[in-house]
């Protein structure tokens, strides 16, 4: 006979049985600050008004299903090649396209920054667009700061308050 609650159970089991087969991987990523800037990799001048693309990819992981991914995140740089913009430090798969150019980015590199060189989108027009330099920098948060609170009337236990 089935009961609801050995329903549940039954229920419980499966969920714990393919948690623990490994075919189930969680995506334990935090949203970060970060400022990109995208330069010309010859000249270093910058590439401004430019789109930007990061995508968070999992096809490298096909037997496993990965939960909670990052979203795919667009965002165009400034006149100065700058844009600020909250990144994944996702441990899987991720890179930003911009200007037909492709750089691939690590954990470590949305943590810590640092410069990467662009690789071209598609290998046949190599004179059709500038080849790029990324560079990621970390937004320092500000510490947090506690105002000291006002100190509380102290109340007596019973009595009056003359």
């Amino acid at each position: 006979m089935n009961t609801p609650i050995r329903l549940a159970l039954n229920l419980e089991l499966l969920c714990l049985l393919s948690l623990t087969s490994g075919c189930v991987v969680f995506s334990l990523h935090s949203m970060r600050d970060v400022a990109v800037t995208l330069t010309d990799a010859e000249s270093g001048r910058p590439a401004g008004r430019l789109p930007v693309k990061v995508v968070y990819s999992d096809t490298y992981y096909l037997p496993f299903l990965i939960v909670g991914p990052p979203d795919e995140l667009r965002t165009e740089t400034d006149e100065h090649g700058k844009a600020v913009t909250k990144l994944a430090d996702y441990r899987f798969i991720m890179h930003l396209e911009a200007g037909g150019n492709v750089f691939p980015l690590t954990k470590k590199l949305v943590r810590d920054g640092g410069v990467v060189d662009g690789r071209l989108s598609h290998g046949n027009q190599r004179d059709a667009e500038p080849r790029l330099r990324l560079k990621l920098e970390p937004v320092a948060r500000r510490p947090h700061t506690y105002r000291e609170l006002p100190a509380a009337p102290l109340l007596r236990c019973g009595g009056s308050r003359a």
